[in-house]
């Protein structure tokens, strides 16, 4: 069989496959939606990982097109989507690309994918974003009022809300990012399909340009909380921008202590986790110190030479 017909072919089962996993949940009144967005990208990632990038274009349009014509009002941004996210993993596996920045890259489509889905759903339905966090503003206003506490005035103001309301989106489809990835390669493996067993995240040294990104990230967030800027457009940009750069310093500030705690606890390694888990709630600002000198690659160097190593860290599967 030629390449050609191998294309079509398998073209015309990967889109069958995503078709039935859409009438499925139709079929279920949507009741498995939040199951199956994990598992539509698999589908395209399978096709792409096989034959490349620009032969899965035909594949994806077809997707899209079922997903118009068997999918649910929701599940049609949902699916396409995830198909996309599909479509770059199995790309980035056909050119046989560094896995770790692979998973990083999935996680970031998959952030970017689940803020702009919300959005896209919220303006359809006729959802008020900004009247939904006013009404949860006046209940934490008034819980506090009942319990006594002593909040700040703008810590539950509607564009702090909001800013908490991205931010955890985004952070939820990182999440979801990272599933996909695992359970991708845990179904291309079973196929036989020869993916490279990916090295840890803990192995990958992002620019240290980023770091200190991510610490004027987070000055801006302190600075902008403590003093607000009368621009609310600004305020919030600024304060979204800052958030992105705490949550980024926390990530690889939390990689950094569990890599400290296991060179102190190198008989219960995987027992590190409690301990770092812990300093992490109890402070968060060393963190994320400890995050920009493990960006820039000073604390990572001297953790290697004292036997810390990359190959215990997180994001291996």
């Amino acid at each position: 069989m030629n390449t050609r017909t191998q294309q079509l072919t398998y073209g015309a089962m990967i889109t069958a496959l995503f078709g039935m996993l859409l009438l499925l949940n139709r079929q279920t009144g949507g009741f498995m939606e939040e199951m199956l967005v994990y598992v539509f990208p698999i589908p395209m990632a399978a096709y792409t990982a096989k034959f490349g990038g620009r032969p899965g274009l035909p594949v994806l349009a077809s997707m899209s097109l079922i997903a118009f014509l068997c999918g649910t009002f929701t599940s049609v941004f949902y699916a396409i989507s995830q198909a996309c996210v599909g479509a770059v993993l199995g790309t980035r596996l056909f050119h046989k690309k560094d896995l770790t920045r692979t998973l990083l890259l999935v996680m970031l489509l998959s952030a970017l994918s689940s803020i702009l889905t919300t959005i896209v759903l919220a303006s359809l339905f006729g959802y008020d974003l900004k009247a939904e966090m006013l009404e949860f503003q006046n209940m934490m206003t008034k819980m506090a009022e009942q319990t006594g506490m002593v909040i700040p005035e703008d810590f539950f103001s509607t564009q702090a809300l909001m800013r908490l309301f991205i931010i955890s989106a985004l952070f939820m489809g990182a999440v979801q990012g990272y599933i996909v990835y695992v359970l991708s390669l845990l179904v291309l493996r079973r196929l036989c399909y020869p993916v490279p067993q990916p090295k840890p995240l803990s192995a990958y040294q992002p620019p240290a340009w980023s770091g200190w990104l991510g610490l004027a990230g987070l000055i801006i967030y302190q600075v902008t909380f403590v003093n607000p800027l009368e621009n609310e457009i600004l305020q919030s940009v600024l304060q979204t921008v800052g958030l992105l750069g705490y949550l980024y310093l926390i990530c690889f500030g939390f990689i950094a202590v569990l890599q400290l705690f296991r060179t102190l606890m190198p008989n219960h390694r995987k027992l590190a986790v409690i301990p770092a888990f812990l300093f992490l709630m109890m402070f968060s600002l060393p963190v994320m110190i400890l995050g920009v000198f493990y960006i820039t690659g000073h604390l990572k160097r001297l953790m290697d030479q004292a036997g810390g190593g990359p190959g215990g860290g997180p994001g291996g599967t």
